[in-house]
């Protein structure tokens, strides 16, 4: 949102708002601020998370290198539960998503690999999608 519209909902001017937001990334408290793209307009379907389970005994490291290789990957972590790792990536198609799921499902680390996809076409995250579920 730009300093502006803030300005306009808080009641300070828009050179006040810059100034603190200025203030708040040379302490470190904002660490960067983003865009979101609109999937959809460039060419994307979609977005569709992956969980996958490693193999006992194989290094999750080893994996998650191997995963950030992989085009149209954007995001991937450790997690913790029923999942040993948690990867985001675009879907132009239906094709895009089964070459993806082959490629990872070929890595020698992986046990198992699960895919979900998502409406929210927005990149990378829209944190703000979710406040509509009931």
């Amino acid at each position: 949102m730009p300093f502006y519209n803030v300005a306009k909902i808080v009641g300070i001017s828009p050179r006040t708002v810059e100034l603190r937001f200025r203030k708040l990334v040379e302490e470190n408290i904002i660490l960067q601020s983003t865009i979101l793209l609109n999937l959809s307009k460039i060419g994307y379907a979609g977005k569709a998370y992956i969980s996958i389970t490693n193999f006992p005994g194989a290094d999750r490291c080893t994996t998650v290198n191997e995963l950030k290789k992989i085009e149209g990957i954007f995001l991937v972590t450790q997690i913790i539960g029923d999942f040993d790792i948690l990867a985001i990536t675009t879907v132009k198609d239906f094709a895009s998503i089964i070459g993806v799921m082959d490629h990872i499902r070929k890595l020698p680390s992986v046990e198992k690999a699960d895919v979900s996809f998502f409406n929210d076409k927005t990149y990378p995250v829209n944190p703000w999608v979710y406040e509509q579920l009931p």
